[in-house]
């Protein structure tokens, strides 16, 4: 649990340039890659959506994980047991045992990592290197570089309504969530 808290404890711009020492061609990464034989020459791992993405899931794993780990701590493992005796396979107990019943978790995890992720800058911006550019970049550029205040306004408004979107399917699906514990439940 403390592994998955450390990236926490540490300042997310720290982090964001501790990846790119990490990624960059001289980087220990590639260094341990050619060093090992594992590819020819160094991967290009940072300034581009690659480097992005592992900072960002590094950032946003424990947001998810916490969750999901709450649900999961809360599942009687005599259900999982119960589902042994029964003749399933340790598959067949996760598909209609342990996801059913972690779900909210899962739905609560990703809701805070969607809302995280809308609004990330730091990361996408020096990992991206310019070339990886989401809604909050582009509504910072329209804005500083071009003081185009008709088009960030677009753009945000473009980001309120698939804030909106998303969030009703997470209603949905956390009603469904919850009808589906109700069944459970009964049954």
């Amino acid at each position: 649990m403390a592994f998955v808290m450390l990236p926490l404890w540490t300042s997310i711009l720290v982090r964001t340039y501790g990846w790119l020492v990490l990624l960059r061609r001289d980087g220990l990464i590639n260094a341990a890659l050619t060093g090992s034989g594992m590819t020819g020459e160094p991967l290009p791992l940072v300034y581009n959506f690659t480097g992005t993405l592992i900072g960002m899931v590094h950032y946003m794993l424990p947001l998810f994980l916490l969750p999901v780990y709450a649900a999961m701590r809360d599942i009687d493992a005599n259900l999982v047991r119960a589902s042994a005796s029964m003749g399933a396979t340790l598959g067949q107990a996760i598909r209609t045992v342990i996801l059913p019943l972690s779900a909210g978790g899962i739905v609560s995890g990703s809701m805070i990592v969607f809302i995280y992720t809308i609004g990330f800058f730091i990361t996408p911006a020096v990992l991206g290197g310019g070339k990886v550019n989401p809604l909050s970049i582009r509504i910072e550029r329209t804005l500083s570089t071009f003081q185009d205040w008709g088009s960030a306004s677009v753009l945000g408004i473009l980001l309120l309504v698939l804030m909106a979107l998303v969030g009703a399917m997470f209603l949905v699906a956390r009603r469904l969530v919850a009808r589906n514990k109700v069944g459970a439940a009964h049954a």
